[in-house]
């Protein structure tokens, strides 16, 4: 059909991740979404909250230092799933 994702899928697909607890393909979306649309703040935060609900701190932490890399906002999601990831 030649229809490509958007931003808005890629929300959709990372969130069904973290229901399912799969940090890994949540990971993989993003690297995904990154190489082909960009991966905006909100797809960020939806992949934080997967590894922060698998209990994967230290991939929480890599994505939100990667995200001020970046230039990106520090989304509350994401400073939230760190610090619940880290048992805070």
């Amino acid at each position: 059909l030649g229809v490509r994702p958007d931003a808005m899928f890629y929300g959709a697909v990372a969130s069904a991740c973290e229901k399912a607890r799969r940090w890994r393909w949540a990971l993989a979306l993003l690297h995904e979404a990154t190489a082909s649309a960009g991966a905006d703040a909100v797809l960020r935060s939806a992949v934080a909250s997967a590894c922060e609900a698998a209990g994967r701190w230290a991939e929480v932490l890599h994505l939100w230092a990667d995200a001020q890399r970046c230039g990106l906002p520090a989304e509350v999601v994401t400073s939230t799933a760190a610090i619940a990831a880290m048992g805070g």
